[in-house]
């Protein structure tokens, strides 16, 4: 056992001792990591000390922490019993431990973060495995033009772990790193997650046909740090609004530490499900705020009117196009189409059709039932629109197989009832290809 050791224990049992006759006696602990806490000696042992705080708190340190124990009535240089030789202007000593914001112990392994509650109660942060999901909307995949994202999804719609505190206060973590030489800023990044009907996830890349590449760089937000410790550092984060927030590291980025903020309230506080019926309530508010949430943004994207989009369920279609071609071809034809919406994009069904078809001054009739693929490009009430459609001939005649394609725009009147408008190009398999306008009604 070192000189400092025996020292520091010879003193812990003479404070111990003190503290007995005289309750209010008070010392000034000094660890090793820069911290200096204001205490009562509670028990002093080779291998450990155990200190209580003002508040009642109860903390212990082993031996190989502590680097001195002071009275405060009597602090000065000549009785600091450190075998280390220092003065106030050389410790470096963060500001919120001097200030007493700050006294839990350092977490025990690298790349862990932990929220300082009130400054000295350590709660671990709810842990997540990133999942990385790609996505193409719907007209990509019809048309060939549209857009990818990229997002990071976590499981859950809202995170176990609830920090209250108003817009102003600031939240302190400890992160620890297998030593505190390096900037935290590159390599650790802190960002807002959206929610949606059943986990949460954060936007980090954006992809579309003519507008190239954005990456959001994982929303990530403005933060201090403070070394703190022997390897790890105090990150401090103000003016955060309310929800739902994670913690990456590049040195694990497949992992996350997540929390939910909530700035209404000056109390913080921090609320855990403590038990399965609880679980089950808190869940139940949950999805229904988060249904909230989704419904809000659909009618902040409709522009406060969710008519002017379409929204899933059935569809029916009735088109006249008049269509020629320079053969002298003409076709003069009805169609009517039904089918499923999906989302605001996505249309698809099957239809049927009667054409009146003039070619080699002959007249004839064609009966074609076909697929029918139609796709919106914007959630709005005018948008352009593409379809095609795909089938066969069924009258006597027996044109064979027949094609159209359309490009044109929609012009939404009432809930689920719209105009389209638009030039087609198609035919049969033993004609030629004809083109024209076409007018349509949808309900």
């Amino acid at each position: 056992m070192s000189v400092r050791k025996i020292l520091i224990f010879i003193v812990g049992i003479l404070m111990s001792a003190t503290v007995v006759a005289q309750k209010s006696t008070s010392v000034l602990l000094s660890l090793k990591n820069g911290s200096r806490i204001k205490c009562n000696i509670v028990e002093v042992t080779p291998k450990q000390t155990k200190i209580e705080t003002s508040d009642g708190s109860v903390f212990v340190y082993s031996s190989d922490q502590v680097l001195s124990i002071v009275p405060l009535q009597t602090e000065t240089p000549q009785q600091n019993l450190s075998t280390q030789t220092s003065t106030s202007s050389n410790v470096q000593v963060p500001v919120s431990v001097v200030n007493n914001k700050v006294s839990i112990a350092e977490p025990e392994y690298a790349g862990e973060i932990v929220y300082a509650e009130n400054g000295n109660k350590a709660v671990n942060l709810e842990t997540q495995t990133i999942k990385i999901k790609t996505q193409g909307n719907a007209s990509l995949y019809v048309t060939g033009i549209g857009a990818v994202t990229t997002r990071y999804e976590v499981e859950g719609v809202t995170s176990p772990i609830k920090i209250k505190a108003s817009k102003n206060d600031t939240l302190r973590f400890i992160c620890s790193a297998k030593d505190n030489s390096e900037n935290p800023r590159d390599y650790l990044c802190v960002f807002k997650m959206e929610q949606s009907k059943k986990r949460r996830f954060a936007e980090v890349g954006k992809a579309s046909t003519y507008g190239g590449v954005e990456s959001k760089g994982n929303q990530s937000l403005s933060f201090t740090a403070t070394k703190y410790g022997n390897h790890s550092y105090l990150i401090e984060i103000s003016g955060l609004k309310s929800g739902e927030y994670g913690f990456n590291m590049t040195s694990n980025p497949s992992r996350v530490f997540c929390f939910s903020f909530d700035n209404g309230s000056s109390d913080m506080s921090i609320s855990v499900p403590v038990d399965e019926s609880e679980s089950v309530q808190s869940s139940d508010y949950e999805e229904m705020q988060a249904q909230m949430d989704y419904l809000k943004r659909e009618m902040a994207l409709s522009k406060g009117k969710p008519w002017r989009v379409d929204q899933g369920g059935y569809k029916g279609f009735v088109d006249l196009e008049c269509r020629i071609s320079s053969s002298d071809e003409d076709n003069l034809m009805i169609t009517t189409s039904h089918g499923y919406q999906f989302g605001s994009h996505l249309f698809l069904g099957g239809g049927v059709g009667v054409a009146k078809l003039t070619y080699n001054y002959d007249e004839d009739t064609a009966v074609p039932l076909f697929f029918d693929i139609r796709t919106n490009f914007f959630k709005s009430r005018f948008t352009p629109v593409f379809g095609m459609k795909l089938g066969y001939d069924l009258s006597s005649a027996r044109f064979g197989a027949c094609y159209d394609f359309s490009l044109g725009c929609k012009f939404r009147i009432r809930k689920k009832m719209a105009v389209n408008l638009s030039l087609q190009v198609g035919g049969y398999e033993d004609t030629y290809a004809t083109f024209g306008p076409s007018i349509g009604f949808e309900w």
